[in-house]
């Protein structure tokens, strides 16, 4: 497995964490604006996932599917 390939699985997890995350802190009841917590969730969720996808791209080794 290839550094870039580690590094996309390791930014994957980290999205599931955010996500994780932007769940819990709706449970805890602070002064937090939720659009505001949601939607900048959101948004590092997506760019985690489209980022670990990125460096997850398997292009090279398309030839050897079966």
């Amino acid at each position: 497995m290839e550094i870039k390939e580690r590094v996309g699985i390791f930014v994957l997890d980290i999205s599931k964490l955010i996500f994780g995350g932007v769940i819990l802190s709706s449970i805890v009841s602070e002064n937090i604006n939720p659009a505001v917590v949601y939607g900048l969730g959101f948004f590092f969720f997506m760019f985690g996932i489209a980022i670990g996808f990125v460096l997850i791209d398997n292009t090279d080794k398309k030839g050897d599917c079966i």
